[in-house]
């Protein structure tokens, strides 16, 4: 019998046995630190802006941080979903306007390419904003890969 487990992280990845399907979904975490990198470079209004958009969703977060997931869910979709669908919209105008070729229009196509996963949050209150909480909790045990080899073998299987 095939059993699903849910992982919050950057992409979806089926074990070769196909005995766990592991949900890995997007990150804003990812494309935020793509847009910082453009940013501290100096003259970077497209980036600069994408991230003041990315640090209001950032603020919501912050306000419901320990409530429940039903509540996350509720302010999420009374709260966020709107600016979610704003910056969405920006980036399209702003990838219209800048070269195919400059670096921001790859991460503005990065994030556009992988909306859904990025947006999931919006309709499931159990779902961070971000994978940062995951990676965190795993880094021990990435860390440890070549002191246990056998034990990480598990999740390889």
């Amino acid at each position: 019998m095939r059993r699903l487990r849910r992982l919050q992280g950057d992409r979806r990845r089926r074990t070769r046995r196909g005995d766990y399907a592991c949900l890995l979904l997007g990150t804003s975490a990812h494309l935020r630190r793509k847009f910082f990198d453009i940013a501290k470079g100096g003259n970077a209004p497209i980036a600069s802006e994408a991230l003041e958009r990315i640090a209001e969703l950032y603020a919501i977060e912050k306000t419901i941080r320990g409530m429940s997931a039903n509540e996350h869910r509720r302010v999420r979709q009374n709260k966020s979903k709107m600016l979610v669908a704003g910056l969405k919209t920006w980036l399209e105008h702003q990838l219209a306007r800048v070269s195919a070729k400059a670096p921001i229009a790859d991460e503005i196509r990065y994030g556009l390419n992988h909306w859904d996963g990025l947006t999931r949050f919006l309709d499931d209150g159990r779902i961070e904003l971000d994978t940062n909480a995951v990676e965190r909790s795993i880094r021990p045990i990435v860390t440890r890969r070549s002191l246990y080899p056998s034990f990480l073998s598990v999740w390889e299987h």
